[in-house]
């Protein structure tokens, strides 16, 4: 269905995904260009071989239209390599490729917990995603307990396990659920 769509046979276009068709830059242009407006892509992104290219070329594409949220970063980001790749980057494969849970993910691309730069630096590793993207700028406000990152960064530093940090976080937010009553 792609081959006449976009001008060319489908044994063409087999030998192209194949890599087994000699290259007249041009023609290959030109044919990048309708598969891209077929697919609905950027050319580029046709090009790219790693997720971490896909996603580079995907970051600067966006340029000023970036979300401010880190959590809207990360989704953005794991949505778009999972369009791509599937699912090798679902939210379970990525949490298990990271070692960590899918609600210790859940938690970082909802915002309730903050990325450290540690971590940020694992999730760029598996994703691409540039650390800046994942780790809070300054002057954008966040709402996340100092007593949690405290948690998060300490425990990341010292190789803690994720379960063990999982369950770390979940014990402080209910002892701190029970005080936020009491308070009011």
């Amino acid at each position: 269905m792609a081959a006449p769509a976009i001008g060319i046979s489908r044994p063409y276009l087999s030998l192209l995904e194949r890599d087994e068709k000699g290259r007249n830059v041009d023609h290959l242009r030109t044919t990048l260009e309708k598969a891209a407006g077929y697919y609905g892509v950027l050319p580029e992104y046709l090009l790219v071989e790693t997720p971490q290219e896909y996603i580079d070329a995907f970051v600067r594409r966006l340029g000023d239209g970036v979300p401010t949220s880190t959590g809207e970063r990360l989704r953005l980001i794991l949505d778009e390599l999972q369009l791509r790749w599937g699912e090798e980057f679902t939210v379970v494969a990525v949490a298990e490729t990271l070692g960590t849970s899918v609600d210790v993910l859940a938690d970082f691309v909802a915002d309730r917990v903050q990325i450290t730069e540690s971590v940020a630096r694992q999730m760029q590793a598996v994703t691409g995603a540039p650390i800046d993207w994942l780790v809070p700028r300054p002057g954008v406000a966040v709402d996340r307990s100092p007593e949690l990152q405290r948690i998060v960064q300490m425990a990341m530093d010292n190789g803690v396990d994720p379960a063990d940090l999982e369950m770390m976080i979940k014990l402080w937010l209910a002892r701190h659920e029970k005080k936020a009553p009491s308070g009011t």
